[in-house]
């Protein structure tokens, strides 16, 4: 989908584990996609998906290796969202860390 207006926004109503699969999945492609996720801090840095901000924060002081594994796979969808938006024409920037920490958290 493409505009002839210049528009830009940034997301800070929910998670962009769940919102850039979407943009992909609905073929919404910005022609320009940064990150700024805090990839290197997966336990005090990130937030994951799928669960309000009091429940992570629970699981964080509860479970910490717990929380740790949600929060790589949110950055992994949120990662693959990136990765589908840049094979749709995004230009696509990120720092990276995100890319790495996944990379060899993953292996």
């Amino acid at each position: 989908m493409r505009c002839a207006r210049a528009r830009q926004f940034g997301w800070i109503g929910g998670n962009c584990a769940d919102l850039i699969p979407e943009l992909a999945k609905r073929g919404v492609v910005p022609d320009l996609l940064t990150d700024q996720t805090s990839a290197h801090d997966p336990i005090g840095g990130y937030v994951p998906n799928g669960m309000t901000l009091e429940a992570a924060l629970e699981l964080r002081k509860k479970s910490p290796e717990e929380y740790k594994k949600h929060s790589m796979a949110a950055m992994a969808a949120h990662v693959q969202g990136m990765l589908d938006l840049q094979k749709l024409g995004a230009v696509t920037l990120t720092t990276e860390i995100t890319f790495e920490r996944l990379r060899f958290s993953r292996a």
